[in-house]
């Protein structure tokens, strides 16, 4: 036999290698085999959480591994580097390096044609790849809590990129392809000062725009041109204005403004009639809002809080598809404008400078959470207990002397928030209210419970602290009491019994786990 044979054949029996040519996963070494997952038929390199400071090399440079892995999970280590070789993982689908302290993404992922999405979050990137859009199948990008100061000038080339995270960042300035995305972009908790102009050359794609807590303080030229936009968030900004040209988007849906120094809104913003459903607006400086607001016919949710407004515009009660309105912290004195606004579920009136609640509330016939706490409101008017599907009041901080008796009337109320008034009353037919849970009157001028009141069988909390009764009458249901403040007195007691106040209540009350008879 000859030399040369030989030696042939011992390269013939020679394992392949674990990296370089020829090289496949049989070969890899125990410390990178423990990490492969296959269970689900696919391969997935999960590396999550090992506190690693670099990949293993195997990872690309095992021909057979680079081929078929389609999933790489690293997040939750100390990387510093992605190394350029993860180009190499031609099948890769899903690449997570979430919490490391990575700083630059290699532009060879652009090569990776399966590659749908990169979760870059938690990092130390100051920049994305400028060929990130020829990533053919990359449809999300996740970079938030890095150290960006913008995005690539090409991004908005991407026909695949169909949401971007870049949120918690220091971005300052985007490029004007951004609007060419058909995708939605989060830049929120940015410096971003303006948004880049809109200029018309090929279509503006971009559905969704979030570009709150910011330091924007001007809309740009051009938002007419954003014909296909869904979702404006502008919230925790600095504007003083919104352009009428806000009434040309004729597909937006949700639009939040709150947190800004806006005076007033744009009459023109009465145009989204036929698509506008969720308005925030609250903590502006508003003080009326557009006379043709009941225009809006698709509008589900109204948020006014912490405003300046006065008075509702007439018609207002025509909004009549409105689920949610939240008029709080406000200066109105009447609630009249509402009448006729049967599909309201929610109403938040609180911390206005209320006298009283409208006779028209008997409208408002699919009520369910009334709050009109911290007004000055002297009497609720007896159509109240019209409300079927009334389940939550909060009437606390007010002036009532009496609460009126049609209340439960054709009502299964769950909570009931009456403290802080000058209540001297409950309703007599407390069996009406049988279905409450929480019952608050604290705070008020109560001598006495009515006697029906152990009828309250559904109720857990009660709370009658800081009144004038001598005598506790209260359901066994109770887990929660608070009686403090009062000058409740013993029964007369049997000879031989020596049991204290809180010894008597535990005996009657075996439910509760929370008892407050301080002050007594």
């Amino acid at each position: 036999m000859s030399r040369r044979s030989g030696s042939s054949r011992r390269d013939k029996d020679k394992p392949p290698p674990p990296k370089g040519p020829g090289s496949v996963i049989k070969s890899l070494p125990r410390t990178v085999l423990q990490f492969m997952d296959t269970s689900d038929g696919h391969i997935r390199m999960n590396f999550s959480t090992c506190n690693m400071k670099a990949l293993p090399d195997e990872v690309y440079e095992n021909e057979e591994l680079a081929a078929k892995t389609k999933y790489l999970d690293a997040q939750n280590n100390r990387l510093r580097r992605l190394p350029k070789g993860i180009g190499r993982l031609e099948s890769l689908r899903s690449l997570d390096f979430t919490n490391n302290t990575v700083r630059a993404i290699p532009g060879s992922v652009s090569r990776l044609k399966y590659l749908t999405s990169i979760e870059a979050s938690t990092n130390q990137i100051k920049s994305l790849p400028k060929t990130i859009h020829k990533a053919s199948a990359l449809t999300t990008v996740n970079a938030s809590g890095n150290k960006l100061k913008t995005l690539p000038k090409n991004i908005g080339s991407s026909s695949s990129i169909t949401y971007i995270d870049a949120s918690s960042n220091s971005i300052k300035t985007l490029p004007k392809s951004i609007y060419k995305l058909h995708s939605s972009v989060n830049v929120s908790n940015n410096q971003l000062r303006t948004l880049p102009a809109v200029i018309a050359k090929g279509t503006c794609s971009i559905n969704v725009i979030d570009a709150s807590k910011n330091l924007i303080h001007t809309l740009p030229e051009g938002l007419d041109k954003l014909q296909r936009l869904v979702s404006l968030n502008l919230s925790h900004n600095q504007l003083d204005c919104i352009p009428p040209t806000i009434g040309t988007l004729r597909y937006l849906e949700f639009l939040d403004l709150s947190h800004n120094q806006l005076d007033f809104l744009p009459d023109d913003i009465c145009n989204l009639r036929h698509c506008l459903v969720t308005l925030h607006a609250g903590h502006n400086r508003l003080t009326q809002l557009p006379d043709q607001f009941h225009n809006l016919r698709k509008i589900n949710v109204l948020d006014f809080t912490e405003n300046k407004l006065t008075s509702l515009p007439g018609k207002f009660g025509k909004t009549d598809s409105v689920v949610t309105l939240d008029l709080s912290h406000n200066q109105l004195s009447s609630l009249e404008r509402l009448t006729g606004m049967g599909k309201l579920v929610t109403l938040i009136a609180s911390h206005n400078v209320l006298t009283s609640l409208p006779e028209g509330v008997g409208t408002l016939v699919s009520l369910r959470v009334l709050d009109v706490a911290h007004n000055e409101i002297k009497e609720m008017p007896a159509k109240i207990g019209g409300l079927r599907h009334l389940k939550n009041v909060d009437v606390s901080h007010n002036k009532l002397e009496t609460l009126p008796d049609t209340l439960g009337d054709d009502q299964l109320l769950s909570r009931l928030n009456a403290s802080h008034n000058a209540l001297v009353a409950l309703p007599t037919n407390m069996r009406k209210l049988r279905t409450l849970d929480s019952l608050d009157v604290s705070r008020n001028k109560l001598e006495a419970l009515p006697e029906p009141f152990h009828f309250l069988r559904s109720l857990s909390f009660l709370d009658v602290s800081d009144n004038k009764l001598p005598v506790l009458t209260a359901p066994r249901s109770l887990t929660g009491l608070k009686v403090a403040g009062n000058p409740l007195r013993l029964p007369t007691r049997v000879a031989g019994d020596n049991k204290s106040l809180i010894v008597r209540i535990g005996d009657d009350l075996r439910s509760l786990t929370e008892l407050d008879i301080s002050n007594i």
